[in-house]
């Protein structure tokens, strides 16, 4: 045999116990002094501008879920200080559990794509139990030489959430309400109307908008009766209006 030749199966020069060697990665590769100086600098400054910025809650996690930042806002949002939160996984603290399955393969798919989470509104858990509204972004941060991490940017939802229902009511009212009521802009022109007024003054809605409240004057009261926009917003005014060749007793009262 030629000693200069190789035997079936052996492995290339070079290698150790028949793996060849491997290129590092620039991934892999660790950083020189400099970069990494520059970078925790960098890490540094970042975490701290997120530290204070206020209602607006940002946490770094690991693969794993762990948790690896915590800023006050996230404190503040969610009930846990830093130290309850820092090195606990994100399902023990503000994930419910019907969320929990949905999270973790959610995670999985974006470590091994890179690809982030979609954005969108969510409904978490609080340290005390109860759930608060978040609308959460998510960043799928890798830095080479160190792990990936996933942020998320929470912001409470809380106050919209409570105006919408406040709107909603104000809606219902406006929309069922036996009594009919009209909307005007600061120059007294009407911008809507709700059912009742159409149907006690027969005025449809297209007919109304844009209209001043004297159209629904019968001529049965001294020209001056018919009130400004500013007296509606002093008095209650009593009198009679017209509707169509129908005449009836009318209140104006400003409700604001």
């Amino acid at each position: 045999m030629n000693p200069h030749s190789k035997a079936p199966g052996a492995a290339p020069a070079g290698s150790t116990d028949g793996v060849a060697p491997v290129k590092p990665s620039p991934e892999t590769l660790p950083l020189d002094p400099k970069a990494e100086l520059a970078l925790q600098i960098s890490e540094a400054r970042f975490r701290k501008l997120l530290q204070e910025i206020p209602l607006v809650a940002v946490q770094g996690y690991g693969e794993d879920g762990t948790t690896h930042y915590w800023n006050q806002a996230s404190a503040e949002l969610y009930g846990y200080s830093a130290d309850e939160a820092l090195g606990r996984s994100l399902l023990d603290t503000i994930i419910p559990a019907e969320m929990q399955d949905g999270v973790r393969q959610a995670m999985r798919e974006m470590f091994a794509t890179g690809v982030p989470i979609p954005a969108g509104e969510l409904s978490l858990r609080r340290k005390d139990g109860s759930r608060v509204s978040v609308f959460s972004s998510h960043a799928y941060v890798k830095v080479p030489g160190r792990p990936a991490e996933l942020f998320c940017v929470d912001v409470d939802l809380t106050e919209r959430k409570q105006a919408e229902a406040r709107l909603q009511l104000a809606a219902n009212v406006f929309s069922h309400a036996r009594e009919g009521i009209t909307i005007t802009d600061v120059q007294g022109n009407i911008v809507d109307v709700n059912d009742a007024f159409t149907r006690i003054t027969g005025y449809s809605r297209d007919e109304a908008l844009g209209q001043n409240p004297r159209m629904l004057k019968s001529g049965q009261q001294a020209a001056s009766f018919m009130p400004t926009c500013g007296a509606l917003f002093s008095n209650k005014v009593t009198g009679v209006a017209s509707y169509g060749t129908d005449t009836k007793a009318a209140i104006f009262t400003p409700l604001f």
